[in-house]
């Protein structure tokens, strides 16, 4: 796994391991939220694709609520609201891939 990025993983409110990639049209990264927590409320100009790899939790987009667990997957779309939580007794581990590096061009 990639290391961890501070800034990125303080702005989120949880660890973010970005994975290096030779690409310069999309970006992955691995996230953890501990059981019980949650990341902050935050929005960016880019698509995002979530991959749920283990645990259960909620995506909150915008107004709508996701219930999701491991094998299940999310879009969100360019500047709408989201959060994320882990369920009480599970760790949420999620892969995102965006497509940031086009907003840097």
């Amino acid at each position: 796994m990639g290391t961890i990025a501070h800034a990125y993983s303080e702005e989120r409110q949880h660890p973010v391991f970005p994975l290096n990639l030779p690409s310069t049209t999309c970006s992955m990264a691995i996230s953890d939220i501990p059981p019980g927590q949650k990341s902050g409320k935050h929005r960016h100009a880019y698509e995002a694709l979530v991959y749920v790899m283990e645990g259960e939790g909620w995506f909150q987009v915008e107004d709508q609520l996701y219930d999701l667990s491991a094998g299940d997957s999310l879009y969100i779309a360019p500047w709408n609201w989201h959060q994320v939580s882990a369920k009480a007794n599970h760790k949420l581990r999620y892969i995102q891939a965006t497509n940031l590096p086009l907003s840097t061009c």
